[in-house]
């Protein structure tokens, strides 16, 4: 049995691959989960810095959301209001 190696993303209405992404190691991903921890115990201690962080990704959100919810109607068969939609309650939340 061969292993995937990688994953494609497949525009549902076309059958178009709209992405590939190959698959890590184990090693990546031990070197990943390794830093995520690292990165949370910063992330917990600092709520200011958190705050501002979660702000910057609202902006940036908003500021994508045209491009953003072209990729989201593309990848799920969504109409493009739904995808603003859904890019904005994330705004918000």
């Amino acid at each position: 049995m061969n292993e995937l190696s990688e994953l494609k993303t497949i525009k549902p209405a076309t059958k178009e691959i709209i992405n590939q992404y190959h698959f890590m190691t184990k090693e990546q991903i031990n070197d990943k989960v390794k830093k995520a921890r690292i990165t949370f115990q910063v992330w917990r201690s600092d709520i200011d810095k958190r705050a501002d962080y979660l702000y910057a990704v609202a902006k940036e959100l908003r500021k994508n959301k045209e491009h953003l919810a072209k990729t989201a109607t593309q990848k799920m068969i969504k109409t493009i209001k739904e995808s603003r939609s859904e890019l904005e309650n994330c705004a918000i939340i």
